[in-house]
């Protein structure tokens, strides 16, 4: 590992980056409270989001926070808990709906299109405008927002839709346009007035990549980075959270923080991807290509439906690749809870032990780690394995492991997501993990 120092920023600079993370974490609890107080509420203005990853509530909230510096009634809360009476009664209805998988909805909304839009409601007369958030890589980009959209358009809505592709700055500047002509605020530049200045002090490689392409594409090796703050101040953040990289152009990408609140430095392990046509991806060609102290832009984001998990029940933890970012902070802060972890985790391997297998290995030694399953996708003997395949032999084992008060945290690829979520259900009793995941004790993130 190489180390560098943060060097040359002013005493004014700490100040003002440190107010404005503070600032954001503080705006952060405060929308979320008022989602609680939201639900069943009535006004002019209605404000719903379904968020996988955080980025809809944190625009949402926004939205409602200069809503109400204009003097306009509205009200804040989250499109599961939104009443069909409550939308009805609304003049302006704004709903920023994320899409996650093959084109599916949050999980925090997966039963939304079975309850509120599975039929019509009273919207004759109303604006409906939608804010659909997605990654224009997958094939169902914001499919869930056109969804909602068709939904609000047999509803007898007035409706607008605006597509965002990874909160891209010229997207976001087509929803402002699309709010100032009916007379609501804009948010794009207040978003950005969030971000601050962050430094890579160390990077290392964890892990080999994989020559067969994917979408376009190379994985590249896994990276552990290490980022201290500009301001030199640590803020605040929980298990679960998101780093929300600001690159050239309005690129804005996140990564899963895998440090644990009150370390020293952020961590992240990055996948850097390598392009056919040749040169790196957006992100990679920042974040994973330079050996020297980088400056980059970005800002920690609450991912509350990736938190920490529920209970003092034993935890079942479930990644692949870079998913173990996600997955190890779940894992530590259990162990040190006292609950048994069980890990299964899926990468490539090879003819030497990735450094990250022998963190695992490590941890499992010391004990922080109950029981250790590896999926190893690349193996010079034997038969090669994936997380699915390991999820599918031990289910009924981690069946009777979870019992009534375990948990599930899951942190990885979507298709693997919901490769596991299907054999677990098929192990677990009936509604053993919408139950869960109503509870807190299910989490995923998956990407």
């Amino acid at each position: 590992m190489v180390d560098f120092l943060p060097l040359g920023i002013g005493i004014e600079r700490w100040l003002l980056a440190g107010a404005v993370l503070l600032g954001w974490m503080a705006a952060s609890a405060r929308w979320l409270r008022r989602d609680e107080a939201g639900a069943g509420q009535t006004a002019e203005i209605v404000i719903a989001h379904a968020s996988q990853t955080g980025t809809a509530t944190s625009l949402a909230g926004l939205m409602k926070e200069k809503v109400a510096e204009i003097g306009r009634d509205a009200v804040l809360v989250p499109l599961a808990a939104a009443g069909a009476e409550q939308l009805s009664a609304a003049r302006q209805v704004v709903i920023v709906a994320a899409t996650t998988g093959a084109g599916e909805a949050p999980d925090c909304a997966s039963h939304v299109e079975r309850t509120l839009l599975a039929r019509p409601i009273a919207l004759t007369g109303r604006q409906v405008f939608v804010l659909a958030l997605g990654d224009r890589t997958y094939e169902h980009f914001c499919a869930f927002g056109y969804r909602v959209k068709a939904w609000a358009e047999k509803s007898g809505a007035e409706v607008a839709i605006v597509a965002v592709d990874n909160r891209s700055a010229s997207d976001l500047e087509r929803w402002d346009e699309l709010m100032r002509a009916h007379g609501l605020p804009q948010i794009a530049r207040e978003e950005e007035r969030l971000v601050s200045e962050w430094i890579i002090a160390a990077r290392r490689e964890v892990a080999e990549g994989d020559t067969r392409p994917i979408r376009g594409s190379r994985s590249g090796p896994l990276l552990h980075l290490e980022l201290v703050p500009g301001s030199g101040e640590m803020p605040d953040y929980a298990v679960g959270d998101l780093f929300e990289w600001h690159g050239p152009g309005g690129v804005r990408r996140d990564f899963s923080i895998a440090s644990l609140p009150g370390d020293r430095s952020l961590e992240l392990i990055v996948r850097r991807v390598e392009l056919l046509g040749g040169g790196l991806g957006r992100a990679s060609s920042v974040l994973t290509a330079e050996d020297g102290p980088i400056r980059v832009r970005g800002r920690i984001r609450s991912f509350p439906s990736f938190h920490e998990t529920a209970g003092s029940g034993p935890l079942l933890a479930i990644a692949a690749g870079s998913g173990w970012g996600g997955i190890r902070p779940h894992v530590l802060a259990a162990a040190a809870a006292g609950r048994p972890v069980w890990l299964v985790y899926g990468e490539r391997g090879g003819e030497d032990e990735p450094a990250i297998l022998a963190e695992l290995r490590k941890l499992h030694g010391q004990g922080r780690i109950a029981r250790l399953d590896l999926a190893l996708s690349r193996v010079a003997t034997g038969s090669p394995s994936y997380v699915q395949d390991v999820v599918e032999t031990c289910r009924s084992e981690a069946a009777a492991y979870l019992g009534t008060d375990g948990a599930v945290a899951i942190c990885g690829a979507a298709a693997m997501g919901a490769a596991v979520e299907e054999l677990l259900a098929g192990a677990l009793p009936p509604s053993w993990i919408e139950q869960a995941r109503a509870a807190g004790r299910w989490r995923s993130a998956l990407y």
